[in-house]
């Protein structure tokens, strides 16, 4: 049996994400258990598929900037997705082998192209990953 559960992501003390999950108890016991004990900061859950725009909100902003000062460990999606002859593209083809936010800064990334790329789903933080059921990839 399912059932349709409203559970809080992402950091306990100063930032609350509320989604509407349909997960059977057990599962749901387990996440929360794995987020109560573990103490990792995840990234927000991402719900769209790679390449879909989603906007930049509060959470977003904060986990960015926790990702840049814990060096937090970073993937790029590759090839590049970002087409045509633009100057986003040819930063992008530099920075795309970072393998944390801050690398990506010295690789010339600029912090606008950060949050485009993680609006449309081009970063991964496998370390800061939900395991809840997220991105179609």
């Amino acid at each position: 049996m399912c059932l349709v559960w409203t559970l809080t992501l992402g950091e306990w003390s100063n930032q609350l994400h509320w989604y509407h999950l349909t997960v059977s108890p057990q599962k749901l016991k387990f996440v929360v258990w794995f987020m109560i004990h573990d103490g990792v900061t995840l990234r927000p859950l991402r719900l769209l598929p790679i390449g879909t725009k989603v906007a930049i909100r509060e959470a977003v902003r904060q986990f960015l900037n926790y990702a840049l000062i814990n060096d937090l460990p970073i993937v790029y999606h590759q090839p590049c997705p970002k087409l045509g002859h633009s100057a986003s593209r040819e930063r992008y083809l530099m920075y795309m082998h970072a393998s944390t936010l801050r690398q990506a800064r010295e690789l010339g990334a600029f912090m606008e192209d950060i949050k485009w790329d993680y609006s449309n789903g081009f970063i991964k933080f496998p370390t800061h990953e939900s395991i809840l059921p997220g991105p179609i990839s």
